[in-house]
This record gives structure tokens, sequence and C-alpha cells, in this order.
């Protein structure tokens, strides 16, 4: 029940930062994009876990997995957004 709690406190919180930071940047027709990548986002951890359950997977190997998989694409999602702290801060587009 907490991480359900917390999961969506999170994803509250969260949108409304990205929602203030795209409406001050004036590009808030992007917004559409921050949900997208939450909906993508399960999407693809519901393919993996079930993709690795019908191999058998202990439920230990399916969190290891899935932990791994998040912490291999921070880097990922840091690169990408880089050149938008860049135009924002210089007011660019």
């Amino acid at each position: 029940m907490f991480g359900g709690t917390a999961s969506a406190f999170v994803l509250v919180l969260g949108s409304a930062l990205v929602l203030d930071r795209l409406t001050a940047a004036g590009r808030g027709s992007l917004s559409a994009l921050h949900f997208a990548g939450v909906g993508l986002g399960i999407a693809a951890s519901a393919a993996l876990v079930t993709a690795l359950e019908t191999t058998g997977a202990a439920w230990s190997v399916l969190w290891l997995v899935v932990g791994g998989t998040a912490a291999a694409v921070v880097p990922i999602v840091v690169w990408l957004r880089i050149p938008v702290i860049m135009i924002t801060q210089s007011g660019g587009s």
C-alpha cells in the first residue's frame, strides 16, 4: 500500500513540477510528452516483467532486472535533459 501511495504522490508532484517548468519556458504544448513518457515507462515495465515471468524467473530476479533497467535508463534521461536545460537557461528556442 505504501508503494502505491508513494508512486501516486511522485506522479502528481512530478507532473506539477514538469508542467510548471514547461509553462515557464513557454513550451506548455509539450506537456503531453510528459504523460506519454510515463505511459511508455509503465508499458515497458509490464512487458519486461511479463517476458521474464514467462521464462520462470523468480520474483527476486524480476526486481533486480527491473531495478537495473531503471538505473541504466537514468543516464539516458539525464543526457536527453541537458539540451533542455541549456535552452531554458539561454532563453532561446
